[in-house]
């Protein structure tokens, strides 16, 4: 069975990759809900828009609506042109024929779109008719001594919407890199301080495996692993001190035994020249 890959990468490594990713996930939720509330925030502004602009284009259109004025009419449909934020400005009769348009070729049709209808009979109140990322529709009745006598239509552009919220998220993409940059280089030179110590632990250990015990660990930290590599050195001193307590008693017995063996020859030599001089001739 193979071990995960991620297991087998060093511990630098790991907290390096730990690091820029928790910061790539941070930013990139961030930058998620910041541009939702955008989005959110500018739809809400561009329906108030619209259905305000409908309201005031209904007041401004009713005293022409009540008199026929067609000339006084354009002149507010016009005006109403001349924002750049509006698509469309259309005023209609109570029927749904088309009285004043920023269309001139529209005057005088009638709406026959399903939505603009539903409208045309339902309730006498200022309403959506259509929303989009790129558009917003409204319409409110112009109404004078309580009747309905026609209704103001407008659309309102909302291209300028969405270039903000590309702007907001072309720079949350930049943020969101630049933090895991800035992530990375931190989460390098935080492993960096802290597998250094480890470093010089794991090389020590090598040295122990190769027999080599009067070369130190350097304590660089007091931390848990300053307190391993000081246990560690500790060990070693006492290894050291044990092998030499060990020669020594060695030496030492290789010494006796040669004295001893030195002494047995003697008392062999000394034995047989007795013998010799009691030994008959």
């Amino acid at each position: 069975m193979k071990r995960p890959r991620f297991r087998t990468i060093s511990i630098r490594r790991q907290l390096i990759i730990g690091v820029a990713m928790v910061h790539l996930l941070l930013m990139s939720i961030f930058v998620l809900d910041l541009t939702a509330r955008e989005r959110h925030f500018l739809t809400d502004g561009a329906k108030a828009r619209a259905l305000f602009q409908a309201n005031v284009l209904a007041t401004a259109s009713m005293p022409h609506v009540i008199v026929d004025d067609f000339a006084g009419l354009s002149e507010v449909v016009n005006a109403f042109s001349r924002d750049r934020t509006i698509r469309y400005a259309m005023v209609t009769d109570a029927n749904g024929q088309i009285l004043g348009h920023t269309d001139r070729a529209k005057v005088s049709q009638h709406v026959q779109d399903p939505k603009s209808l539903q409208v045309l009979r339902g309730p006498t109140e200022p309403q959506f008719l259509h929303e989009s990322p790129m558009t917003v529709q409204a319409t409110a009745p112009i109404i004078a001594r309580g009747q309905t006598i026609g209704w103001a239509w407008l659309g309102i552009d909302r291209s300028a919407d969405q270039q903000y919220l590309g702007y907001v998220t072309r720079s949350g993409l930049f943020y969101t890199a630049a933090a895991v940059m800035i992530g990375t280089v931190f989460a390098i030179v935080l492993a960096t301080t802290i597998t250094k110590p480890l470093r010089l632990l794991l090389l020590g250990a090598k040295r122990l495996s190769q027999d080599r015990l009067d070369v130190p660990v350097p304590v660089t930290s007091k931390n848990e692993v300053g307190v391993v590599t000081r246990a560690f050195n500790a060990a070693m001193e006492r290894l050291t001190r044990q092998r030499s307590e060990l020669r020594s008693a060695h030496d030492d017995l290789e010494k006796r035994v040669q004295e001893r063996t030195a002494e047995l020859a003697q008392a062999n030599r000394s034995e047989e020249h007795t013998s010799e001089l009691q030994s008959p001739c």
